[in-house]
């Protein structure tokens, strides 16, 4: 586990992750691939209890008082006052995370001008995941999900697209069919994909393209849609219908006819 309050996490990450695509392909700074996308993170830590000496030290900065006295608060209800001590908690815990985890990773990505696009483990109906479900997965240049199944799902696709309006990014990263098995065929994911995309998404991947099938039949998640699949050769006419709606549904700005208080 890694803690996402130490002030040199992101940048630890950048430089022995994404950094390290750079020096050993140098030809990506040519514009060969312009995303990176990030499944699942998981800090294997519970961000309820998570503490480090900086987050006392801000906390006292920004509130003018100690939070070591009301530590108890965060774990019982013990009066009026234990909703504002937890709220200005997840308050500067979430400020921190940002500055130290996640802005340095959206940094590296937008002077790049990459595509850094996410399917996180909540998908968004975990609103305080990383503490502020909102404001973490804003620093995605591509925030979005996975839609497991050959489903669409109003609400992930709502709350990702909603983040990108929100925070002016471009994309609307949808992640599909994670484990709707061997059998799923162009079809029956067409209707789903179509709602999807008028739920918010605009960027279009398919879940799983494996190196090899070998033991295959163990595998969780299938199916994968590409090359081995008898609609191969057909499929870039399918492909090309939703690049031309992506295209279109990336351009212009976003207007909301009416907004839920998240």
């Amino acid at each position: 586990s890694i803690s996402p309050l130490h002030p040199d996490c992101g940048k630890m990450l950048v430089n022995i992750y994404f950094e390290e695509f750079e020096r050993r392909n140098p030809q990506l700074k040519r514009g060969t691939l312009n995303y990176f996308f990030q499944d699942e993170l998981m800090f294997n830590t519970d961000h309820r209890t998570l503490w480090r000496s900086n987050l006392r030290e801000e906390f006292i900065k920004k509130f003018n008082y100690d939070i070591l006295g009301f530590i108890p608060h965060t774990f019982f209800n013990l009066s009026d006052i234990t909703p504002k001590i937890r709220l200005d908690l997840a308050d500067i815990k979430t400020q921190i995370m940002e500055d130290s985890y996640f802005k340095p990773i959206y940094d590296f990505h937008a002077s790049r001008d990459l595509i850094y696009g996410c399917d996180q483990s909540s998908r968004g109906k975990q609103p305080d995941e990383f503490s502020d479900y909102f404001r973490t997965v804003r620093w995605f240049t591509a925030p979005g999900n996975d839609t497991p199944g050959r489903a669409a799902d109003l609400i992930k696709v709502k709350v990702n697209s909603s983040i990108a309006h929100l925070y002016k990014r471009p994309r609307v990263w949808l992640e599909g069919y994670h484990s709707s098995g061997w059998g799923t065929t162009l079809e029956s994911i067409t209707a789903p994909t179509s709602d999807n995309f008028m739920f918010g998404a605009n960027l279009l991947n398919l879940h799983g393209l494996y190196y090899s099938t070998n033991g295959g039949f163990f595998e969780w998640a299938p199916p994968d849609f590409h090359f081995r699949m008898p609609y191969w050769d057909d499929e870039q006419c399918w492909f090309m219908k939703y690049k031309r709606l992506a295209t279109i549904l990336t351009y212009g700005t976003h207007l909301c006819d009416a907004a839920v208080f998240y």
